[in-house]
């Protein structure tokens, strides 16, 4: 061996490993290697890898038949830091404590196991949305997990949803409706402006969407492009 390699000490024992030379690592009674399973020897006398440890996992064990695993298998060991997600195997139960645990460090999960269960409360009809509807008949009661459309009216624009859920009496999703704006003759009469590109007297414009427009005399103040935000428009002027 070439005496300017140097050799790498074994932690455990009073004795060196030589260069290029390996070592694999297990774990006992159910333990995971923590960090690289097999390290190496190298010229400078250094591990490839730093030393690993054995960690002990967090085990899948005592899940109620009710719920369902959303990534893992029943008999398998998770991996500190790894999640679990929980769903009803019953879409009309619900579930009965966290929907995620984690398993921690020392081998225990962050949150006891969920259970789920039938839902004990039904819903009301929708609250209003205003300046629209539910698409559809309405019911006088919803079930859990009942899901109904919402619509706004014409030229409103949704944002958020359409779906509501009923989640144990109570309704899930959350939408409004963006106004729109309303330019007619009158109001560009007063600003000696008109619309670019039509001879209507009146338009109305979605949230978002762009009118431009040209002076009918004078110089414009003010962009000729503007959009329309929840029912405002800032229009320009021409003197």
């Amino acid at each position: 061996m070439d005496p300017r390699l140097r050799v790498c000490v074994l932690p455990t024992e009073h004795g060196t490993i030589h260069h290029g030379q390996k070592l694999r690592f297990d774990c006992e009674n159910g333990s995971y290697v923590d960090g690289a399973e097999e390290i190496k020897c190298l010229p400078s006398g250094r591990w490839s890898e730093p030393m690993p440890s054995c960690s002990e996992p967090c085990q899948l064990t005592g899940v109620a038949d009710s719920v369902q695993l959303v990534s893992h298998n029943l008999d398998a060991y998770v991996k500190r830091g790894e999640k679990v997600q929980f769903r009803c195997r019953l879409r009309s139960h619900n579930i009965r404590g966290a929907s995620e645990v984690v398993c921690q460090h020392n081998g225990k999960w962050s949150a006891s196991f969920p259970t789920c269960g039938a839902a004990t409360e039904n819903c009301r009809s929708p609250p209003t949305l205003l300046d629209g509807d539910v698409k559809g008949s309405l019911k006088s009661e919803y079930e859990h997990l009942d899901r109904v459309e919402m619509a706004c009216q014409s030229y409103y624009v949704m944002e958020g949803g359409p779906m509501k859920t009923c989640v144990s009496g109570e309704w899930q999703g959350d939408m409004k409706c963006l106004k729109p704006c309303t330019v007619d003759r009158g109001i560009m009469n007063q600003r000696h402006i008109t619309f670019r590109y039509t001879r209507d007297d009146k338009l109305y414009s979605a949230h978002d969407d762009v009118i431009e427009f040209m002076c009918t005399r004078g110089r414009m103040h003010g962009d000729s492009r503007q959009r329309c935000l929840n029912g405002h428009m800032d229009l320009p002027t021409c003197q």
